[in-house]
Order: C-alpha cells, then structure tokens, then sequence
C-alpha cells in the first residue's frame, strides 16, 4: 500500500488489518470519484474486482493512525468473499439471515418489494422542509457490486432476529448460533485510544461518554445508558441498538436523510425513554 502526505505518495508504514477494517482506521475515504473506482464502474465491476481495483489508489493515511469513516467495511466485504469463496450477499444470507429464518434480505430489491418502499426523503437544513429524493444506492457501484457498508434492503422484521441475536450473545431466539459469545463481548469494548480516538470524536460527534468497536459505537459507562450498549445511527434516520446486560434489543427506521437532529436528539431521547420504561 501507498499513502498519499504532503502532495506526494510514499509507501506506507504500516499493514492493513482486518481490525483495522472494523474499526474504520484503514486509511481509507468514501471518495466515489476515485480513478480506480471510476474504471471498474466502466467495467461493471464485482465486488473483489472492484476492491482490488480500489487497492491501487494511495491510503489518506497509514493504517491504524486515525480514524475516517469510509470504504472499509466494503473492503471487509471483498476480504469474506475471498476466505468464503462465496458472494458477500450469499454468505449474509447463508450464515446469518437464513440460520436465524429469515429469508426477506436482499441486496437488489425487484419491482414487487420497491412497490412496499416508504417514500424516501431529504432534509433541507437552510431552508427547513423536506423534499421527495429517488431510491438510488449510490453505494451500489455497479449491479454486480454487493456493498459492505450499505447493500442490505429488507422490512424492519426481517432485521429484528439479527439485532436479537446479537442482544443475546450471538445465538438467535429459534436457537440458531451465528456469532460466539466472546464475538460479541468484543463488540461491547472500546477498540480506539490515542489520536483515532480523538478523530471518531471530532468527525462523528458522539456523546463523550462513547468510544467505538467493531463497526458501531459503544457506551463506556454506567449513567443513563447501560455500559457496553452498542449500535450504529443510519444516514436516513434508522437506529439499531443492542444492550446485551438486559438481552434486549431497539430498531426504530424512518426514512429522511440529512436530518441532522436524529442522532444528537432524536435516537438519545427515544432511548431514555425506553430504558426509563424498562
């Protein structure tokens, strides 16, 4: 790998990891109008095609040294299929979603389930009002393409079992195991310190009480929020959270992107109340 410092490209000083990948420190961006990228659209790319298309670009910067939400659980995406030997869609589905009787996840939704699809909308902030957008995944770079970062189309219910799972150490209410326990545990401990620390805090804005795991944040202390709760916000205003203390599990889904008072508002109250009630 290279990484791109100073206007000019030198090797980098540090490998790639898989940790690194989960932890969004792989040195990557979500730039689309890269090159490479550009090529393997023009290419009708797959999803390891167009990963290791990406591999030629250079890194913003060495691996594990900051944080940058990006591209890297796409890579992670490219890295299954390659020890799987399987397409990513397939594997979600053959070792996750259909061990736990599910059946309604798809990467490409046909004609039939867009019909269902609420009506996707868009905040405008300067102006203060909402406006219709369309249904396209921008993350969905080619039709072979099966993003890790945002493939996955399904109803609420379909999503619910994996959330319940996780909740309940890896093993599934129909008592399918799709994780094992210490996979989870791992998920409920910080993985960050020092300068990507600092980088999740000032790019993402959590609460100071938060670090970040595998792919989601965590709560590192008990207060009004159980320690070790973890979860991630969507860009449209969906909010998956799972607590696995009480073994529970919260998804709550709208779809207005740009809405900026969802996660600094909107998800914080919402889960008050529920662990209020609870």
């Amino acid at each position: 790998m290279k990484v791109r410092e100073s206007g000019s490209i030198r090797p980098a000083k540090s490998l790639m990891t898989i940790r690194n990948l989960m932890t969004m420190t792989g040195g990557l961006s979500y730039d689309q109008t890269l090159p490479s990228i550009q090529r393997a659209k023009a290419k009708n790319a797959g999803t390891r095609e167009l990963i290791h298309m990406l591999a030629e670009e250079p890194l913003e910067f060495d691996p594990g040294t900051h944080f940058r939400y990006s591209m890297c659980h796409d890579v992670m995406a490219a890295v299954i299929e390659a020890v799987s030997g399987e397409r990513f869609s397939d594997y979600l589905q053959n070792h996750i979603f259909a061990p736990l009787g599910v059946t309604g996840v798809t990467f490409r939704p046909n004609t039939a389930q867009m019909t269902r699809m609420p009506t996707q909308l868009c905040w405008h902030d300067k102006e203060l009002y909402m406006f219709e957008v369309d249904w396209d995944n921008t993350h969905q770079l080619t039709p072979d393409y099966d993003s890790g970062g945002a493939g996955i189309c399904c109803r609420a219910e379909d999503y619910i079992p994996l959330l319940d799972a996780l909740a309940c150490g890896g093993k599934g209410a129909n008592g399918a195991r799709i994780l094992k326990p210490e996979t989870v545990t791992i998920m409920t401990e910080n993985q960050l310190s020092g300068q990507p620390l600092r980088d999740y805090h000032d790019t993402m804005k959590p609460s100071e009480a938060e670090g970040y795991a595998l792919g989601m944040r965590v709560h590192l202390v008990d207060d009004e929020f159980p320690k070790g709760e973890f979860g991630w916000d969507g860009a449209a205003g969906a909010l998956a959270v799972i607590e696995p203390k009480r073994r529970s599990s919260v998804l709550y889904v709208q779809h207005v992107l740009n809405y900026l008072p969802n996660c600094a508002q909107l998800h914080p109250e919402l889960l008050r109340r529920i662990y209020r009630c609870i």
